[in-house]
């Protein structure tokens, strides 16, 4: 089976930021965004396999922009 957190994304965006790469990910109707490291491979137009980090995450109200969960808070 699959481990917990893992799922396939398409790719829309890639950007390198010094030492990471900012993902833009749709999912299943999500938006999200992810960081990766440097040897990250992934291109605009591709999939993916991901998996998050609980203890990483961040939640946005899409109407306000406000934080309404970060990753500390999460139990798995």
């Amino acid at each position: 089976g699959e481990a917990p957190g893992v799922f396939e994304a398409d790719v829309e965006a890639a950007e390198r930021t010094g030492g990471r790469v900012i993902l833009s990910l749709s999912c299943g109707g999500l938006r999200l965004a992810a960081s990766a490291g440097p040897d990250c491979a992934a291109r605009p137009g591709g999939r993916i396999r991901a998996a998050l980090d609980l203890s990483e995450i961040r939640l946005f109200d899409r109407e306000t922009g406000a934080a309404i969960l970060k990753g500390k808070n999460v139990s798995a």
